[in-house]
């Protein structure tokens, strides 16, 4: 791989990041931020703008981008998890929208949030999906005549409703689809790797804490901010309260990392259309908060540790494996040493993050802090070259 130049900011943990953050795009402000809908009440509003053509998802092959495990089926572009990314170029004036179908899951109703990106900037408005059904979503207006790049990013986990992108409308017409970036990634987790309880600071207009998808944000979650700081691609595979042994879910990743996100299709197996280069596995939190109810010890997490190693194994035999349990580094480290170690591909690392996020998780600024623990670590190991600039 060719070695990158990456630029990090010194005074990055001191920035204000309660927008956008750093290594995200900078917010889109005027017409080009409006939103169809930004809540329960529009979801189903169709927009006054003006469109000269409509895309459907069918007649978009080879026209987009996706990130994440994206699934297209006779519903449309299935973006079932948090930081699932669909994205698009065109040639196009004035307006442009996108047209989305959501259903229930078994687990609750629909209420998932949607960031948008016109043109590397984010839009201010989050984009709400509160009801089954129809959804449109104003991404931009006012745009000038030109080639312009669109992206939307799914904020909310998998347990509150399954949403499909259907098609666009716009002014003009879809152009080559976004490059594949240099390097991929892949991130499991728990909702240490989601962004879930990120938002700290809503209003209390918000509602309370209790869990609520408002309060998540996979867009200013370290996966997603890291990607976008190393133009790499990214895959996100993580759940809130899961482990490898135990946890407060009803399965353990090791049960569902193959079937992500179907998990209660198991006669499902998710196929990897690239082969990662590196996978970060953040885990162990929820298995030392539950173990001992389980009657479990570290002796049983960390097998399940290897069990898990063993499995990404399997789906990436050439992937560079990097190990930050949240707990039993050192029984991991000699765990992975025996595997073979650095030499065999398996790394060790430790990521520093706050509890400062709502139900003790962590904030945008500890997102911020592992964000930038990850980099040094996959500069390491890449030969990524990193010099710093106040």
């Amino acid at each position: 791989m060719k070695k990158a130049v990456i630029l990090l900011i010194v005074s990055i943990l001191c920035l204000n990041l309660a927008g956008c953050g750093a290594g995200a795009p900078s917010q889109v402000t005027g017409a080009q931020a409006s939103a169809v809908s930004t809540g329960d009440a529009g979801a189903k509003t169709q927009s006054p703008e003006v469109f000269d053509r409509k895309y459907a998802f069918t007649e978009m092959e080879g026209l987009y981008k996706t990130q994440g495990r994206v699934i297209v089926n006779d519903k449309g572009v299935a973006m079932l998890s948090s930081a699932n990314i669909l994205e698009f170029n065109a040639n196009c004036s004035g307006s442009v929208a996108v047209t989305m179908y959501s259903e229930k899951t078994p687990m609750s109703l629909v209420d998932i949030y949607f960031t948008g990106y016109v043109d590397d900037e984010r839009c201010e408005e989050r984009f709400h999906i509160g009801e089954a059904g129809e959804t449109e979503f104003l991404l931009a207006s006012g745009l000038e005549a030109g080639e312009h790049n669109f992206r939307i990013v799914r904020q909310t986990e998998w347990d509150h409703g399954d949403t499909y992108f259907t098609g666009v409308r716009l002014s003009g017409e879809l152009t080559a689809p976004p490059k594949d970036g240099e390097l991929f990634i892949e991130f499991i987790g728990d909702s240490l790797t989601t962004g879930f309880g990120i938002l700290s600071d809503l209003p209390d207009s918000a509602g309370s804490w209790s869990g609520a998808p408002v309060f998540q944000d996979a867009t200013q979650a370290y996966p997603y901010r890291l990607g976008y700081a190393l133009s790499a691609d990214i895959s996100v595979v993580a759940i809130q309260g899961i482990g490898c042994a135990c946890g407060g879910q009803l399965f353990t990743m090791n049960d569902v990392y193959k079937i992500y996100p179907r998990i209660y299709e198991k006669d499902y197996e998710y196929v990897p259309e690239r082969p990662a280069d590196i996978v970060v596995i953040n885990l162990l939190a929820n298995d030392m908060e539950t173990a001992y109810a389980k009657g479990m010890d570290g002796n049983d997490i960390v097998e399940k540790a290897v069990e898990l190693v063993g499995i990404v194994r399997q789906t990436y035999p050439e992937a560079r494996i990097v190990f930050a349990p949240a707990t039993l580094y050192d029984n991991i480290s000699r765990a992975l040493e025996r595997l073979g170690g650095e030499k065999a591909g398996y790394y060790v690392t430790s990521i520093t993050m706050d509890a400062s996020g709502k139900g003790g998780h962590p904030s945008v600024f500890g997102h911020t802090s592992a964000m930038a623990s990850l980099l040094l670590t996959i500069a390491e190991i890449t030969g990524m070259e990193i010099y710093t600039e106040e």
